[in-house]
């Protein structure tokens, strides 16, 4: 496996293409799909929920099997694939259109990999094992899951809409970075996660109010 580098990308807009019509390509369509992306599904046969995606007009079909050229003016490709010679020929043309290329069956072929990830709102959580290890992933989805449960997308969003608020409302640089990391390290997030919303309100107030910065209404 290759020395990959994390990055998160924003696929809005971007033309997308999915090579195969089953059950991983459909996961990858709509992960697409989640995203925004152009998506484009290239198959002789599609399972039935992708004619759903079709007739809403979230995604464009062409029925037929891949051609060399199919590619060109794509920027992201998932090949999923069981066909050695039709992947080692994708390949190649991704290699030669310096396309982003995921071959779902073979790894090793493409160019990229989608680490496994949670998701809290705007918190999101990838981590990967380059292969090595499934359930050691296995394992840290686990730990991660149980520590950052689904109560930190609320957590999250109350961090930023008072980060908002300190960037206007506090000068002094050193306080605003007390505010932050005050909050960051409260028991806000089980107060959400218990459903204690009058507390939530209390602790932010009394957090303000310790580092002598102004009551308000959160």
């Amino acid at each position: 496996m290759g020395n990959y580098y994390p990055l998160l990308i924003n696929l809005n807009k971007i033309k997308c293409l999915v090579i195969g019509g089953g059950e991983v390509a459909l996961r990858k369509t709509l992960s697409l799909k989640e995203a925004g992306a152009d998506i484009t599904v290239l198959s002789p046969q599609v399972i039935s929920p992708f004619y759903s995606l079709v007739e809403k007009g979230e995604v464009k079909f062409i029925r037929r099997k891949y051609q060399r050229g199919d590619l060109k003016g794509f920027s992201l490709v998932y090949a999923a694939l069981d066909d050695v010679e039709a992947d080692a020929e994708i390949a190649r043309e991704a290699e030669e259109e310096g396309v982003f290329l995921n071959m779902t069956h073979n790894p090793e072929r493409g160019n990229f990999i989608v680490p496994a990830q949670i998701r809290r709102g705007d918190l999101i959580l990838s981590f990967s094992t380059n292969g090595k290890s499934p359930m050691l992933a296995k394992k840290i989805r686990r730990e991660l899951e149980e520590k950052y449960g689904p109560e930190y997308e609320e957590f999250l969003l109350i961090l930023g809409r008072e980060r908002v608020w300190a960037l206007k409302e506090v000068e002094e640089i050193n306080k605003r970075k007390a505010y932050f990391e005050a909050l960051v390290y409260s028991e806000l997030p089980g107060l959400i996660k218990d459903g204690k919303r009058e507390l939530v309100n209390q602790t932010i107030n009394r957090i303000r109010e310790k580092l002598s910065l102004k009551r308000g209404e959160s």
